[in-house]
């Protein structure tokens, strides 16, 4: 194949590629906003960040050695993952729960 046909070739697949882009529809769950600032603050301090789990592997076989990252088994996919549910309520298929200390004199200027 010479080289000028090998061009027009690559010109003609990006083009029929691009045209099958500009007809995609997009996703139906998509949901389009802009982001907006939620706080802004200038201020001298530290930062202390805390989040919990919502799933986790249950408490038997290697699972325990796989949250503390030490044993064999700890790839993810070596797990079967529920939900936590620290409050036992039938109502709720999840729930937990995260304990974050302060230091005395501590101030929380924002959480979210």
């Amino acid at each position: 194949m010479s080289r000028a046909s090998l061009s027009r070739y690559l010109f003609a697949i990006s083009t029929v590629f691009a045209i099958g882009l500009a007809g995609a529809t997009p996703a139906l769950a998509q949901i389009v906003r802009a982001f907006t600032p939620r706080v802004s603050a200038n201020q001298a301090g530290d930062i202390v960040l805390i989040g919990n789990t919502l799933m986790s592997c249950s408490g038997n076989g290697q699972c325990p050695n796989g949250r503390n990252g030490t044993g064999g088994s700890l790839n993810d996919n070596d797990f079967t993952m529920q939900y936590v549910d620290i409050d036992g309520d039938g109502s709720t298929f999840s729930s937990s729960t995260a304990n974050l200390a302060l230091p005395t004199g501590a101030v929380v200027t924002w959480a979210g």
